[in-house]
């Protein structure tokens, strides 16, 4: 046990005034740096976020594609017919909106391309014939408030195309 000693100067032990101001000094310019960093990361955010319910949207339109009827009971071309400029309306999650409710809550617009029968395997590349159960289908995915988006005049990088080979399971 330490005795004190009436009148003697006792040193208290602590930090030094220029000890803690460079702390400070070091504690700004990391926090600092920081805060440089989170535009760069809320840009990344979005763009990830973006890209997932761009995802999420080709995968509904095309698996929709898929399952619809491909031809009527004379033959007829249904899914061209049915989907071949046909859009699409998502909110900002990937959720299908109707035409009565598009608007204020509408995020991304999507439009889809069939093509005619133009494929063929490579088995019957000697053939030359096309295979019918075969088709190209491209969506096109645009980011857009509106729903009158006009891919034909909007600049490649404002939306995405997405192309996926689809064959007929069923009817």
């Amino acid at each position: 046990m330490k005795h004190l000693i009436p009148g003697k100067r006792h040193r208290l032990f602590g930090f030094s005034l220029p000890e803690v101001t460079i702390s400070v000094g070091v504690a700004a310019l990391g926090i600092t740096s920081m805060l440089g960093l989170l535009p760069q990361s809320l840009s990344t955010l979005k763009r990830s976020s973006d890209m997932a319910a761009e995802t999420r949207i080709n995968q509904q339109i095309v698996s929709t594609v898929t399952q619809s009827r491909w031809a009527d009971d004379k033959g007829a071309d249904l899914i061209s017919a049915n989907y071949n400029d046909k859009r699409f309306y998502y909110d900002d999650e990937a959720v299908p909106m109707d035409d009565s409710s598009k608007g204020s809550m509408q995020a991304y617009v999507a439009q889809v391309s069939v093509t005619t029968p133009d494929l063929q395997l490579p088995a019957d590349s000697e053939s030359k014939t096309t295979n019918p159960y075969l088709r190209r289908v491209t969506v096109k995915i645009a980011n857009a408030g509106n729903g009158s988006f006009d891919f034909d005049a909007a600049t490649a990088g404002s939306y995405r195309t997405y192309t996926s080979l689809i064959t007929r399971a069923g009817k």
